[in-house]
């Protein structure tokens, strides 16, 4: 379900929902509670006339009553702590003069579960309807009801609050259902673009408030005060986590007035000032226009209309004046549009008067007859611009840049051309993608002296094929690839120079340097570090004094020379001193470039790297390089480029940041690679295109009133030559042999790829991260390319190589399609520094795991990258800012990593499966899924640790989850609400200071949930044992609700300090595996599990060759399906019948393990198991956000490969324990 119900440019558009189910959110609670419950976001738009809109909705459960839309409200100075300020007029609802329909109850005829709902309205149209969100049906009646007097309203740009609020709040709790309505459908791919949770107020239906918030710790009422407490959070889908949002699209109207500007001679006018170099303005001032490309308005053709004729007899008489006393007074729109002669929408006194001059004229007469434009297609629409007020010589800026959204990157591919204005338009210039990871255009080019106007060009990257002065040469826009822009454009004139040598007390350099902004004006300024000049390793100068430094680009390029005697030169370092070493103070971020005699990028540095053996300053960059001189295979000439980045460096009180915003390719120049050039971005007429064109760069100042912000960063480098390499000369894996390694997205390593996780092979020759060419202080990375679909679930784990020999290192890994947009990345490593945290006894380690499912659509694959973890878990610290260019890894301290020895060499396995597209139960309705979870969600995003304090934290582990089957996403939440807990002390380790899982287990028989989970005995101080406590929940009640939990009693008959680890129910029975004496315990579920209740059975009996058994307990209805190994036979699941009458338990034989890889370590391994059905195997990973779904199999047949189809769970934890019914 799309957005999309008006053929209007969509000011914002968040409809997409999350999974292929309804997700549906309650917003209401008792009845008129005051203050009024609503639902409140924010989000982000270009601002706009909001000329439509369509809201989704669902309203369905006992007792759901019709609902008015009481408040659908939008608010402006929105920001993330605050709704802001209702904007006046910018609010809709159905109450009030000339009410509307409410909302009705819809629920499924079949199923009786929601239907979702469409509000749609349409200012222009005038109309209002709900219809099936399907299938367009309609729900209220009449079908199409007229708005009378609401009109549409205009919403800023940048954050937009919104708020709705439903009038009826009754139906909500009449029944305890949590799918009761109210509600707001659920939606978002991001779009920023995501809507972010600000305020879900709480429901004081019980149980109901869980589902509005996804942090699991949220509790509505403050306990002891009974203040209510708001929802906070950022909830989007790219997250991978159920997405509380709005479900909405907003339309605006065309961009384009009436006669369009698909042409030079209706183009929009922009006129710049020039430069003023007197004043010291190098460039003029920026001017931004916001477009939209399939919104075309220029009419084409014009069309003679015989107005007032309604039965088109060429006579205007009384059955025309029947017709015209229908619609007069009222919209014109269908028939009654040929009675709206003055085309203002209505049909009133104005046309009435036309109507009498016509009526007594002649059939066909001109007074009665208009020529009507006939209108263009929407989407065959380009954008011209004119561009005056330049002068020639100077050099024009063009930026495009198309919506984007976050999770889902860009939304429009833009395209860029500029036009000479003379008689054939003759293109002077194009720009397609600004590179191959950013589909936004930019171009420069020289004014001519024979055109002082230009014209510049928008359209898609499609159908960029037209000719400026016809609006129908070029191609209709596919539908889908139509979308908003921002056009900037300003120009700059290079000969323009601040040559400020002076920053007051202290000289910045000793002679001008400027212009200084090309791999021309270097080389005009000879090569700096050629042998023979004196003093080449220290280079002094200043950025902010270039004619490019008031859109905040200016850059200092120096020619280097490594012949003669430093012709064997292979590495190369340079370092920005500090103020306390002969350096500068830092004023604003900054950042070094390397580029060799073709103006490509060779290795990159910003802020934030130090490098301790010299004490830098922390703000000020340095680098280290591969470089080869001319007696060691090269042309021993490169390119340093020094320049300032719009990165914050300091907080509000002038304070470094100890991570500072992070540097992308946007502020880097570039290589030949740059579309529409053949030319490096160091061409001269650009004078390096470095950062986006905005601003002055400006330092930090507490009062800029009276102490101005610096505008001048003074440096000092200091340059070191090598003749030792920076990278590997013997490259360990083939994939690092030929230049430039495995390092980008598009050299990536090609490897084994499974059909399962129990299949993943580690390749015979380990991978290193110390083998490339970037091993040392800039840092290697790896990258894999993953044969995969659109929809694919990819799986990554990585672990060590050799775990006796392997230095203290953290792996990375990230996710990334095949153009090198981010996909996921771990946030979390399998490992921990605290020796308590880990799963496997060693700690600081290569192992992690990564499992994502890739984006509908998506081609060429996937790429994984394997890097080093420099301590904050962001990717863009820990991959490449730029994934397509080798050496660029930015990362906070990088500079200071450098792998001993032989490296981080590890094992990689990638497995890939299908997604899970839908799951049936026993009887063909659909299954339940409830699961335990390894890890909780506490601040640092790693499981749960041993807690050896007095204030430990209760809530680490998360309650008994409900997930959806198919997608993996939460449904409900299950609390033990003091009946139990999930967490208990640890036995006699620590005392009662310490605190660890209740290792809960759960079966489910269709009906009620059955729950174990571990409970201290013995003296306060200490856990002398457990005692394992059985609690019978219904999670069709809600928490805290009549018959919610039923506590059944301690589980007797066990051996002494018992553990059980796996459960499940087979026709009135439950079974549970007690790993202290691998017995089974039975007993009748119905009854209080006392000691007469059942007994015990031995599996391990009737499986004389079984090495080892235990785990979770899988059931099919009949047998029991049991994790275990055999002799020479590896990881299994054992197969039993359980015959509880007499307490016999017959061994059926084997299948293997789905999901078990020994040959990781850690790795994975069986966590949840069950089965749906009869032959729907269902296993996860427990050290791993994974499952997995096995048909095919069967019992003794080794031969059974079968399929394996899986869900990708979301980040944050892992399932150890499962049951499906």
């Amino acid at each position: 379900m799309t957005g999309g119900f008006i053929d209007r440019p969509q000011l914002y558009d968040n409809s997409t929902i999350c999974t292929p189910e309804v997700q549906w959110y309650p917003v209401g609670g008792a009845v008129n509670p005051f203050p009024a419950l609503s639902l409140r976001d924010w989000f982000t738009t270009a601002g706009g006339v909001v000329t439509g809109f369509d809201l989704y909705v669902v309203n369905c459960g006992p007792g759901a009553v019709t609902n008015t839309l009481a408040s659908f409200q939008f608010y402006a100075g929105t920001d993330s702590g605050h709704l802001g300020t209702i904007i006046t007029g910018a609010l809709f609802r159905t109450t009030g003069a000339g009410a509307l329909s409410g909302i009705p109850a819809y629920c499924d005829a079949t199923t009786g579960g929601p239907r979702m709902m469409r509000v749609t309205v349409d200012y222009a149209a005038r109309t209002y309807t709900v219809v099936d969100a399907e299938t367009g049906v309609a729900v209220i009646n009449p079908a199409v009801q007229d708005i009378g007097s609401r009109t549409g309203f205009t919403l800023p740009a940048g954050k937009v609050g919104v708020e709705v609020r439903f009038g009826s709040e009754t139906s909500l709790c009449n029944g305890g259902l949590p799918r009761c309505g109210p509600a707001l459908a659920s939606g978002g791919e991001g779009n920023e673009n995501g809507l972010h949770v600000i305020n879900a107020e709480f429901s004081q239906c019980i149980g109901a408030w869980p589902t509005i918030c996804s942090n699991p710790n949220w509790q509505p009422v403050e306990v002891g005060t009974g203040l209510r407490r708001p929802c906070v959070g950022g909830d989007v889908c790219s997250l991978n986590e159920a997405y509380f949002g709005i479900a909405m699209t907003l339309y605006g109207g065309s961009n384009e007035d009436a006669d369009g500007n698909n042409e030079a001679s209706t183009a929009d006018v922009i006129a710049l000032d020039a430069p003023n170099p007197a004043n010291g303005l190098c460039s003029s001032a920026a001017e931004t226009r916001t477009g939209f490309l399939g919104d075309n308005g220029q009419p084409y053709t014009f069309q003679p209309v015989d107005f007032f004729d309604c039965n088109g007899d060429e006579r205007i008489d009384l059955t025309d004046f029947g017709c015209f006393q229908v619609c007069h007074g009222g919209p014109a729109s269908g028939a009654c549009g040929l009675h709206d002669w003055t085309m203002d929408g209505f049909v009133d006194g104005a046309d009435w008067s036309r109507f009498e001059v016509c009526s007594l004229e002649i059939p066909g007469a001109a007074e009665c007859v208009e020529d009507i434009p006939d209108p263009a297609d929407p989407l065959q629409d380009v954008d011209l611009y004119r561009i005056e007020g330049l002068v020639a010589g100077d050099v024009l800026s063009v930026l495009v840049e198309g919506g984007r959204s976050a999770s889902a990157g860009p939304l429009v591919d833009p395209y860029l051309r500029v036009f000479r204005n003379d008689a054939a338009f003759t293109e002077i210039a194009r720009s397609d993608d600004f590179s191959p990871r950013n589909l936004d255009a930019f171009t420069t080019v020289e004014v001519p002296v024979d055109s002082p106007v230009l014209y510049v060009g928008v359209s898609t990257a499609l159908t960029a094929d037209y000719a400026a002065d016809d609006p129908t040469s070029g191609p209709a826009i596919e539908p889908g690839d139509e979308g908003s822009y921002t056009l900037k454009v300003l120009s700059t004139r290079p000969d323009c120079v601040v040559d400020d040598h002076s920053d007051g007390a202290t000289t910045c350099y000793a002679s001008k340097h400027e212009p200084d902004d090309s791999m021309a004006d270097a080389d005009a300024h000879g090569a700096l570090c050629h042998p023979e000049t004196a003093g080449c390793t220290i280079l002094r100068g200043a950025i902010g004094d270039g004619s490019w430094s008031s859109i905040g680009q200016d850059l200092d390029l120096y020619r280097l020379q490594l012949d003669g005697s430093r012709g064997n030169t292979r590495r190369m370092t340079a370092l920005v001193r500090p103020a306390n070493t002969g350096g500068y103070p830092t004023v604003f971020g900054q950042a070094l470039a390397l580029y060799d005699s073709a103006g490509e990028l060779v290795a990159t540095s910003t802020n934030g790297q130090r490098y301790s053996d010299f004490e830098s300053d922390p703000g000020g960059p340095n680098m280290v390089a591969s470089v080869r001189g001319t007696n060691v295979g090269g042309d021993g000439v490169y390119y340093l480029a020094l320049f300032g980045t719009d990165r914050g460096l300091f907080d509000a009180n002038c304070v470094f940041l100890d991570l500072p915003r992070p540097a992308s390719f946007l502020n880097f120049p570039h290589g030949t690679g740059v579309p529409g050039t053949s030319e490096s971005d160091l061409r001269p007429v650009l004078g390096g295109r470095v950062n986006k064109p905005g601003g002055r760069l400006l330092g930090c100042t507490t009062d800029p009133d009276l102490m101005p912000p610096a505008t001048l960063q003074c440096y000092r480098v200091n340059l070191f030559f090598s003749n030792n390499p920076l990278g590997a000369e013997d490259h360990g894996h083939p994939c690092e042999a030929v230049e430039p390694g495995d390092d980008t997205v598009d050299t990536a390593c090609v490897v084994e790829i499974a059909n399962r996780l129990s299949t993943m092979t580690p390749s015979a020759e380990p991978h290193s991260l110390h083998d490339g060419r970037y091993r040392g202080h800039q840092g290697d990375v790896d990258f894999y390319a993953v044969d995969a679909d659109g929809g694919d679930v990819v799986s990554v784990t990585v672990v060590e190589y050799d775990r006796a020999t392997q230095p203290s290192v953290h792996s990375f890994l990230a996710m990334f399609d095949a153009r090198g947009w981010l996909i996921d990345v771990q946030d979390y490593s399998l490992e921990s520094a605290d020796p308590q945290m880990d799963i496997d006894g060693t700690v600081n380690e290569m192992a992690g795991h990564l499992s994502s499912i890739l984006p509908a659509g998506m081609v060429d694959g996937a790429r994984v990258m394997v890097g080093v973890e420099s301590g904050n878990m962001l990717v863009s610290e820990n991959a490449p800012f730029d994934v397509g260019v080798a050496g660029t890894t930015l990362g906070h301290g990088r500079f200071e990593i450098d792998l001993p020895g032989a490296g981080a060499a590890y094992a990689v396995g990638i497995a890939v499966m299908s997604p899970v597209t839908g799951v049936a139960g026993p009887t063909g309705g659909a299954p339940r899924m409830f699961v335990t979870t390894m890890r909780g969600r506490d601040d640092d995003h790693l499981f749960c640790k041993l807690e050896r304090f007095q204030n430990a934290v209760t809530d680490c582990f998360p309650p008994i989850l409900e997930l959806n089957p198919v997608t993996g996403a939460p449904v409900r939440l299950l609390p033990g609400l003091g009946n139990f807990s999930m967490t208990r002390r640890i036995s006699g380790e620590f005392g009662d200071s310490a605190i660890q899982s209740s290792n809960p287990l759960v079966a489910y028989d269709g009906t009620h949930l059955y729950v174990s989970v571990e409970e201290c005995t013995g003296g306060s101080a200490e856990c002398a044992a457990v005692n394992p406590k059985l609690h019978r929940m219904n999670p069709n009640v809600a928490p805290g609700g009549v018959g919610y939990i039923t506590s059944m009693g301690a589980i007797q008959g066990l051996s002494s300090h018992p553990r059980l680890i796996g459960m499940a129910e087979i026709n009135g029975f439950l079974y549970a595996l007690n790993a202290a004496d691998f017995r089974i315990r039975y007993w009748d579920k119905t009854v209080a599990p006392l000691g007469g209740n059942g007994g015990t059975m031995d599996p391990t009996a009737s499986a004389g060759e079984l090495t080892g058994l235990g785990g979770d307990l899988g059931t099919d209805g009949t047998r029991l399906y049991i994790p275990c190994s055999v002799a020479g036979g590896g990881p299994r699941i054992c197969v039993f019948t359980p015959t509880p009458a007499t307490g016999a338990i017959a061994f059926d034989g084997l299948l293997d393990d789905p999901i078990t890889n020994l040959a990781f370590e850690p790795g994975p391994r069986i966590g949840g198991l069950d089965v749906m059905g009869s032959d729907v195997l269902v296993a996860s990973d427990q050290n791993g956000t994974i499952i997995e779904h096995w048909t095919g199999w069967a019992v003794n047949d080794d031969g059974a490969d079968g399929t394996v189809t899986a869900v990708a769970l979301p980040a944050e934890f892992t399932v150890t324990r499962m049951t499906i019914r």
